[in-house]
């Protein structure tokens, strides 16, 4: 069961990188 979460993180590269996986994954991220 994937959810919602927040991610923060300064380094843009790294913060996108972690979205797109987690997107994969089926959770709805938001940055």
């Amino acid at each position: 069961m994937a959810g919602q979460l927040l991610l923060v993180d300064d380094e843009p590269g790294l913060r996108e990188a972690v979205k797109a996986y987690l997107e994969d994954e089926g959770f709805t991220v938001h940055v």
